[in-house]
C-alpha cells in the first residue's frame, strides 16, 4: 500500500530546514533552519532558529537562536524539546512546547 501526503502548510524559514522531529504521538514536529554550507561571515544569524508546528500547520511559536543547531529532540509526550547550539553558545536549549521557552 502506498502512503499519501498532503501539504498542510507552507512557512517561509530564510533558510533550509537541517533537522527535524516528531512527537511519538505525531501532534507536534519541531523544525530547525539554518545554513551549515555557506561560510560563517556570510550567514544570516537571524534566519537560524526553531519552528514549532501542529501536525495540522499551525505554528505555535518561533524560537531565533543566531547560531547553528546541531541536535534536536522532543519528549514522547510532545511537551518539551531540546535543541543544542552551535558555538560561539555550545549550549542545550530545554523548551516547554506551550511557551516556547
Amino acid at each position: 500500500m502506498e502512503s499519501e501526503y498532503r501539504i498542510v502548510a507552507k512557512y517561509p524559514t530564510g533558510y533550509p530546514i537541517w533537522l527535524a522531529d516528531l512527537d511519538r504521538e505525531e501532534k507536534y514536529v519541531v523544525l530547525a533552519s539554518g545554513n551549515h554550507t555557506i561560510p560563517v561571515e556570510e550567514r544570516d544569524p537571524e534566519k537560524h532558529g526553531l519552528y514549532f508546528f501542529d501536525t495540522n500547520g499551525s505554528l505555535l511559536w518561533r524560537y531565533p537562536t543566531k547560531v547553528q543547531i546541531w541536535g534536536l529532540g522532543t519528549s514522547d509526550d510532545g511537551k518539551y524539546m531540546a535543541a543544542a547550539l552551535m558555538e560561539p553558545y555550545g549550549k542545550v536549549l530545554l523548551f516547554d512546547y506551550k511557551e516556547g521557552r
